[in-house]
């Protein structure tokens, strides 16, 4: 909650530290009294515990606020010369540039250095022989050419702003070859520059092994966390089978890495000291992987859970799992509160709570004598048991629900551990080539067998249930009713099932109630793309979609700028029109003619180039791509409201003189018709 309330109300003073201490020497107090034993007064002692955990809560909110900071770079910006910056990870190459994150060390003004700190993302242009020296660690001058991420500029598109702040970030740049220099001095720490040249070596290793380019990508995403060598093709069909969280290093794969570990080194167990020697074995091990793929928020969490389990195995202590999870949680939230809010942190702990509560329960719903059968069963018991555990927060921040998702991971899971084994087989000899050769042609081959019938899955008809859409209050209300589904099927009791009941009209009842409320929608959205035409025109939950060709087959940009508000808006599949063509639609009702369009009485007309004159009548939405060809025909213009294409500077729109006019520059326009 204290951190919930720190990160949401931007709360920046540092007297919620201080109030934690002095709650803190309050709590020292009563333990010295009979107070906190006192069965009628001890709420006072759990009232001013939880009130200082919460200020504590908000308190590391603050400190890991890097713009509270008094050194934040952005604080000599009017100043500052030169910015002294650390390079804190590989280069991720773009469609136009090089994407690599910086972490700000100084500031360069009059001729002095000035200590500064902050994270910025540069986009550096693509020339490929200076970024092959920009490795982790080495240290730039870069000219203060950042801004603020932008806030989204269409409805209900990813925060990437948020999504920024919450790792710390708040400002990007493009950074052009002449804007940088390269000092030629690394700062990174040791073990970081170890792991990553050990990984490139690693990823080496496996190429040489004779492993394929299509089966590459997976067994390095799988084995070495590196998402680089992943093609879209291979992503989707992944995600729509329900099996990308095998090509995420997570929770699975030090799990894989930790019982076969743990099975090798069992023998230790019987020796005298054997026990702490095999605890401290295991943690290096587990720990040295997590920084061998890249200390990724998934891996950090699954090695810091697996490390308490260890710990409480290895003294010997029956720890209650729940609170050996609640402990790994807390050390996390304590380093960095803000991996709350990530979606993989909450699906990673709410999938592991639904594993060890649920699991058990449903295995022991069905018995088989048939090894094989009991083995499937249980695989598909781990399944459902995570499936329950998060399919509301799936729901939530992904819209969709794999229908396969049982038969993929009837493969996937038993396949991941085979290819995280061989995987490492093949690194373990590479010295040998011989030897790695033989493990490598059995890794492309078992990679192969997953990825075909990971694709079969894929071409399944209904193989996933896309463009749902819930809001946060609806997902607690399917918690909620999970839990007091649990508890009926537990005590067997009535109350917990007409409570459910309960819910369930509510969850219904709001999805009725959204559906209305959407039906009533008729209106034209000029969503912001660069440039690029894009209007819908919505009339209820059926829409038109008009853009360019090229755009619409764009499937990343539309699922990351469009895709998510026809979700929120429960639309039906569209029907796409071909900016150039010309079109009816009578159900919506819709026509185009031309450059201009006419739907549900109001009219849209495009001024583009080649166009030639206006239409002499009322435009209720005139689009001007052509500014020059605007002003010529200034005068004959007769419309309710003017959109400028994003393409049109700001200093163009500055020869206007008066505002009746949008900019897409500035984000989407909604015109609702009456």
């Amino acid at each position: 909650m204290g951190i919930i309330y720190g990160i949401y109300t931007g709360a920046s003073s540092i007297m919620w530290g201080w109030t934690a201490l002095f709650l803190f020497f309050v709590l020292l107090l009563l333990t010295r009294t009979r107070l906190a034993t006192h069965l009628r007064l001890n709420w006072i002692f759990g009232l001013t515990s939880n009130v200082a955990f919460f200020c504590v809560a908000v308190a590391l909110v603050i400190g890991n606020t890097t713009k509270f900071q008094l050194d934040y770079h952005e604080k000599f910006e009017e100043k500052t010369e030169w910015l002294i910056a650390r390079v804190n990870s590989d280069p991720i190459e773009k469609e136009k540039s090089y994407q690599i994150k910086l972490g700000i060390q100084g500031v360069w003004y009059d001729s002095a250095f000035k200590n500064a700190n902050g994270q910025v993302v540069a986009y550096f242009e693509r020339d490929t022989a200076a970024i092959f020296n920009l490795n982790y660690g080495q240290l730039i001058a870069v000219r203060p050419v950042f801004k603020s991420i932008q806030e989204p500029k269409n409805p209900s598109q990813f925060n990437y702003k948020k999504y920024m702040r919450f790792q710390g970030i708040y400002e990007s740049g493009y950074v052009k070859s002449h804007n940088y220099i390269d000092l030629n001095v690394n700062t990174g720490a040791f073990l970081f520059q170890f792991a990553i040249s050990l990984r490139k070596r690693f990823l080496s290793m496996l190429q040489k092994s004779g492993i394929g380019q299509s089966q590459l990508g997976v067994a390095s995403a799988l084995i070495l966390g590196q998402k680089e060598h992943l093609d879209p093709k291979t992503i989707q069909s992944y995600a729509s089978a329900g099996a990308i969280h095998v090509l995420a290093v997570s929770g699975l794969h030090v799990g894989i890495l930790y019982l076969v570990l743990d099975f090798l080194l069992q023998w230790l167990g019987k020796r005298n000291r054997g026990s702490f020697i095999k605890t401290i074995l295991l943690l290096l091990i587990l720990w040295f992987y997590a920084l061998l793929t890249g200390l990724s928020p998934s891996v950090l969490r699954a090695t810091t859970m697996f490390s308490f389990v260890i710990i409480a195995s290895g003294v010997n202590r029956k720890s209650n799992i729940y609170n050996t999870l609640a402990a790994s949680v807390f050390f996390l939230l304590i380093i960095d509160p803000f991996l709350l809010l990530q979606v993989g942190f909450q699906l990673s702990y709410l999938a592991v709570i639904g594993i060890i509560y649920l699991q058990p329960k449903i295995y022991q719903k069905l018995h088989f004598k048939n090894q094989l059968l009991n083995y499937i069963w249980k695989i598909s018991s781990v399944s459902i048991a995570a499936q329950i555990a998060t399919f509301p927060l799936c729901l939530l921040y992904f819209h969709q629900f794999p229908i396969y998702f049982l038969l993929s991971n009837l493969v996937v899971i038993p396949l991941a551990g085979i290819i995280l084994t061989l995987g490492l087989l093949v690194i373990a000899t590479g010295a040998v080539s011989f030897i790695s050769g033989i493990f490598g042609f059995v890794l492309n081959g078992t990679i192969w067998i997953l990825n075909t019938i990971i694709m079969s899955i894929h071409f399944l008809p209904y193989n996933v249930i896309e463009g749902v859409h819930i809001s946060g209050f609806e997902c607690l209300l399917m918690y909620l009713l999970i839990i007091l589904l649990i508890v009926m099927m537990e005590k067997k009791k009535l109350v917990p099932m007409y409570l459910s009941l309960l819910v369930m009209i509510g969850i219904l009842s709001l999805d009725l109630l959204e559906d209305v409320n959407l039906r009533k929608h008729n209106k034209l959205c000029f969503y912001s793309t660069n440039g690029i035409l894009a209007l819908d025109c919505i009339s209820g939950n059926g829409h038109v979609f008009l853009t360019d060709s090229l755009f619409y087959q764009n499937q990343k940009a539309m699922n990351f700028l469009l895709k998510n508000n026809w979700h929120n808006l429960d639309l039906k599949p569209e029907y796409f029109v071909d900016f150039r063509a010309n079109a009816t639609i009578e159900n919506i009702p819709f026509s185009k003619h031309n450059s201009l369009v006419q739907f549900r009485g109001c009219l849209v007309y495009f001024l583009c180039k080649g166009n030639v004159e206006i239409p002499n009548q009322p435009i209720d939405v005139l689009y001007v791509e052509d500014f020059q060809l605007f002003m010529d025909q200034k005068r004959n213009i007769r419309a309710k409201k003017i959109v400028f294409s994003a393409d049109i500077r700001e200093w163009e729109l500055s020869k206007l003189s008066d505002d009746n006019f949008h900019s897409l520059r500035n984000g989407a326009y909604i015109f609702d018709l009456k």
